[in-house]
C-alpha cells in the first residue's frame, strides 16, 4: 500500500515540476512576445557579441543620435557600443553603464553631459529601451532599488512582462520574429518621416569663463561613473555633443571642464568649438538632434581623436572580429536603402554628404535650385567643403551645372554650361561627354558593373536635377533620381519625379 502512495505521491511531484516547467515556458514566450522590441533591437546586439567592446558611449539622445559606432568600425576600427537613449540622464546612465560592465571591459568609457540641471530621478519610459532587455542580476536589482522609490515600478523595472501583459492590441509581426533593425550597434537614424535638414535657433558662444556647477543629483551620479572606471582601470573622456545651445545650457556645459580636471580627464565640449559641424546642413531640428550629416562629423572628429590619445585597437584585421564586417555590409545597404526612399531634396543632398559614397550631379539651366543659399550650402556639404568654384556663378548666370565628387579618390570636378565636357577617370569609372546619334549630348559614366549616363543639354528638360550615387567600396551605381524644383514665395524645394 505504501508503495502505491509513493507512486502516487512522485507522479504528483512529476506532474507539477513538468506543469511549472510549462508554465514557465509559456510565460517566457509570452515574455518575449509582449516586451516591446525597442530594448530587444537597442541592448541585443551588445548582449549578443562574444567578443570585447573596445568603446562604450553614455549619453541621452544627442549622444543617440550623434555618434555612429559603424563608421568608427570602418574607419579606424574600433568597436564600440552607444547606449545613449532618449530620457536616459545621468542617474539612468550611470546604471546602464554599471550593468554593461557586467558584460564587457572597454578601453575607454565616454560621457555625454548634457542635462547638468536635473536634480531629480524622474521616471522616462524611454528607460526601458535600455534596461527591459538586460536578465535579471545583482546589478539590475540594485539599480531597481536605487532609481525607484516604490516597489510597483521595481518591479516593472525588474521583470518586463508585467508593464506590458496588456499589449495585446499592439502586437505585429516584428513582435514574433524579433528582427534586429538597429545595426548600428546601439546607435539611432531617423526614419524617413522623421529626417529633416532644419533650420536652426540662433545662438551665440559665450566665454568658457563663464560658468553653473549644475544639480547636485547630476553631479553626483556623473561622479560615480567616472570613479567606477577609474576602479576597474578603464579610460573615461566627457563629451558635450554640438547643438545650438542656449547660454545657460552653455553654462553648464563650461562648468564640467572643473570635474574633469578634478578626476584628470579630457573633456571635449563642443558647445565652445566652432566649426565641427555646420548648423545650416547639420541639424535634424531646430533646438537639438544632429542629422546624419552632423553625425558622421561628430563621428570622425571623436574616432580621430580617440585614436590619437587614448590605447584602442584597431580590430579590422582581427579575425575575432570578422564578423563586425558582414555587419558593416548590412550597415551599408541600410544607409544606401534610406537614400533610395527619400523624395525631398534636402535630405537626399543631407545623406549623400559622406565620404563612402561619391556623386554625380546634374543641374539644369534655368533651374532656380543654385539661388537658395541653403541648397548650395548641402551641395558644398557634399564635396566635404571642397572649394566648389564655379557654383556661384552657375546661380547667376543660370547655366546647366555639373558636379561630380569622387570620394574615393578625395577629387571635385565642376562644369558649367558650354564647359560641361568632362573627360576624366574616377575611382569608380571613366566620364566622358559623347553625342548620340542625333547629335544631342550626354554625360557617359562607365561604370565597374555598367555604363550609365546623365542626360544635358535639350534632353535633360525631363527633370530639374539628376543625380547618380555611386557606393566606393563596390564601385557600383547604388541610386540615379530625378528630381523638380518647386518655388514658392521665399521657399525652395525639390521632390523627387
Amino acid at each position: 500500500m505504501w508503495i502505491k502512495k509513493r507512486k502516487d505521491k512522485i507522479l504528483k511531484i512529476c506532474r507539477a515540476v513538468i506543469f511549472i516547467i510549462i508554465l514557465c515556458f509559456i510565460v517566457g514566450y509570452l515574455s518575449s512576445v509582449l516586451v516591446s522590441k525597442s530594448s530587444y533591437s537597442k541592448v541585443s546586439p551588445f548582449l549578443k557579441e562574444e567578443e570585447n567592446f573596445d568603446v562604450l558611449f553614455m549619453g541621452i539622445s544627442h549622444m543617440q543620435v550623434g555618434v555612429y559606432p559603424m563608421d568608427l568600425w570602418k574607419d579606424y576600427g574600433i568597436a564600440s557600443f552607444n547606449f545613449g537613449e532618449s530620457g536616459a540622464r545621468l542617474p539612468y546612465s550611470y546604471w546602464a553603464l554599471k550593468n554593461a560592465l557586467d558584460y564587457t571591459t572597454p578601453e575607454l568609457v565616454v560621457i555625454d553631459v548634457r542635462r547638468m540641471d536635473v536634480n531629480d530621478k524622474e521616471y522616462d519610459d524611454y528607460v526601458s529601451t535600455v534596461f527591459d532587455e538586460f536578465p535579471l542580476s545583482k546589478t539590475k536589482y540594485e539599480a531597481a532599488m536605487d532609481l525607484f522609490g516604490d516597489w510597483d515600478m521595481r518591479l516593472e523595472f525588474l521583470f518586463p512582462f508585467i508593464k506590458y501583459h496588456s499589449r495585446w492590441t499592439e502586437l505585429d509581426e516584428n513582435d514574433f520574429t524579433k528582427e534586429l533593425y538597429r545595426i548600428n550597434q546601439g546607435a539611432y537614424s531617423y526614419p524617413k518621416e522623421s529626417l529633416h535638414v532644419a533650420i536652426p535657433e540662433e545662438h551665440q558662444i559665450i566665454s568658457k569663463d563663464d560658468k553653473s556647477e549644475g544639480g547636485v543629483l547630476a553631479q553626483k551620479y556623473l561622479r560615480q561613473m567616472i570613479e567606477l572606471c577609474q576602479g576597474q582601470g578603464i579610460d573615461v573622456m566627457l563629451t558635450e555633443l554640438p547643438y545650438p545651445a542656449d547660454e545657460e545650457a552653455q553654462r553648464l556645459a563650461n562648468g564640467v571642464a572643473d570635474i574633469a580636471d578634478e578626476y584628470g580627464i579630457n573633456y571635449i565640449n563642443f558647445l565652445q568649438m566652432d566649426g565641427i559641424i555646420d548648423f545650416d546642413t547639420d541639424m535634424n531640428d531646430k533646438s537639438a538632434h544632429v542629422n546624419d550629416s552632423g553625425a558622421r562629423k561628430i563621428t570622425s572628429y571623436l574616432g580621430n581623436y580617440i585614436k590619437e590619445n587614448y590605447s584602442v585597437p584597431d580590430r579590422r584585421e582581427d579575425k575575432k572580429y570578422s564578423s563586425w564586417n558582414d555587419v558593416y555590409k548590412k550597415y551599408e545597404e541600410y544607409k544606401i536603402s534610406r537614400i533610395k526612399e527619400q523624395t525631398s531634396l534636402d535630405n537626399y543632398l543631407m545623406l549623400l554628404s559622406d565620404k563612402n559614397l561619391s556623386s554625380c550631379i546634374y543641374i539644369n539651366e534655368g533651374a532656380d535650385i543654385l539661388r537658395d543659399e541653403r541648397m548650395k550650402n548641402l551641395l558644398m556639404n557634399i564635396s566635404q567643403h571642397q572649394d566648389l568654384t564655379q557654383l556661384d556663378a552657375a546661380g547667376e548666370s543660370r547655366e546647366d551645372y555639373l558636379l561630380i565628387v569622387d570620394n574615393g579618390s578625395s577629387k571635385v570636378w565642376e562644369g558649367i554650361g558650354e564647359e560641361i565636357s568632362p573627360d576624366l577617370d574616377t575611382s569608380f569609372g571613366r566620364i566622358e561627354n559623347v553625342a548620340d546619334e542625333d547629335e544631342e549630348p550626354y554625360i557617359l559614366i562607365q561604370g565597374t558593373d555598367k555604363s550609365y549616363f546623365l542626360n544635358i543639354g535639350e534632353n535633360s528638360l525631363i527633370a530639374d536635377i539628376q543625380i547618380m550615387v555611386i557606393n566606393n567600396s563596390s564601385g557600383e551605381v547604388v541610386d540615379m533620381a530625378a528630381f523638380n524644383v518647386d518655388v514658392r514665395s521665399d521657399n525652395i524645394s525639390a521632390t523627387r519625379n
